[in-house]
């Protein structure tokens, strides 16, 4: 079964065990789907599961939920913005941002074939690791995206 965590990091100690501050259900558990994404806001989760993105509280109650079309494979928050990954094998990823709505802003192509994770690095700057091949090395890549409106 899967489940989230919430959990603190002693920064005095980051080597230190760290400490569990709650657990949540995830709202949806497809048997073979996804449930790898997760972005924070600053107040509220979001987490994919598949083809549906969630907002989630600290308690794990659904504020929003978002269906898209197409497979969800990483999640970024840049303040005002979700940015989505979308697969399209055997061609490259997409890269889309939605407001939270889940109204399209913008899309391009991933500079991957798969991407597996989106992190927003600040400065306009996101970052997609995956592979440019399919089951290919690691690879990350920073892409200038612009500033959060």
């Amino acid at each position: 079964s899967s489940q989230i965590y919430r959990f603190s990091i002693n920064e005095a100690d980051p080597a230190s065990e760290p400490r569990i501050l709650s657990t949540i259900q995830p709202p949806s558990r497809t048997i073979g789907g996804t449930n790898h994404a997760l972005a924070w806001d600053g107040t509220n989760l979001w987490f994919s599961e598949s083809y549906t993105a969630y907002n989630l509280d600290a308690d794990g109650r659904i504020l929003r939920t978002l269906a898209f079309g197409r497979e969800i494979a990483g999640l970024a928050w840049d303040g005002a913005r979700l940015w989505l990954a979308h697969p399209n094998w055997p061609n490259v990823a997409t890269i889309v941002a939605v407001d939270v709505e889940g109204n399209q802003l913008d899309s391009f192509e991933a500079p991957l074939v798969e991407v597996s994770a989106l992190v927003w690095a600040g400065d306009g700057q996101l970052l997609a690791a995956g592979s440019d091949e399919f089951a290919g090395p690691p690879m990350i890549f920073r892409i200038d995206v612009g500033p959060a409106p």
